[in-house]
């Protein structure tokens, strides 16, 4: 189970968070979800859509099986594969949510000046991967989910992580 919360500071013990964005998750239709990844150079949306060109990338038999794992992965229940109990947020151990916002501080070059002038009203946003196959893009002020990415390389591991049997693995567990 994923959790990552946010908290207004100081933190004092007991406050409860402003949002959590595993039980947003839990709450959101998985098919409102924007999912992508890429293979190769081509960005492909991670729905059922894309199960007959993703097949091969996460080593399914059929694209039946590519299309159930891709529901599975967006957070659905699907027959036959490890129950989530709601949760679509993956654990998250190793990675360091990064927060990205307006650019912070001054610098005395014109070209940061033009770029902090750009950005200045640039929303926070906070990435982070987790040991779903994803890396996930929050909006930092409210929790929602904006998108999610999946590496190539976490293709293969969907049926891992579906497998009634699962037994831990990591992921996409590191800071990005």
């Amino acid at each position: 189970n994923g959790y990552l919360e946010c908290f207004q500071l100081p933190y004092a013990d007991g406050d409860r968070p402003l949002w959590d964005a595993g039980q947003m998750l839990e709450n959101r239709n998985p098919s409102s979800r924007s999912i992508f990844t890429a293979v190769g150079n081509h960005e492909l949306p991670f729905t059922t859509g894309s199960a007959g060109a993703l097949m091969p990338y996460m080593e399914a038999a059929t694209e039946e099986e590519a299309a159930a794992l891709i529901r599975w992965g967006r957070g659905e229940t699907v027959p036959d594969l490890r129950y989530r109990y709601g949760q679509a947020l993956g654990d998250i151990i190793h990675a360091t949510p990064v927060v990205v916002g307006p650019p912070a501080g001054f610098h005395a070059t014109e070209s940061f000046q033009a770029f902090a002038d750009y950005w200045q009203d640039r929303r926070k946003q906070v990435y982070v991967g987790a040991n779903d196959g994803m890396i996930h893009a929050f909006n930092g002020q409210t929790g929602v989910e904006e998108w999610a990415f999946v590496p190539e390389f976490a293709l293969p591991m969907f049926s891992v992580m579906a497998d009634s049997g699962y037994c831990h693995r990591y992921s996409c567990d590191q800071t990005v």
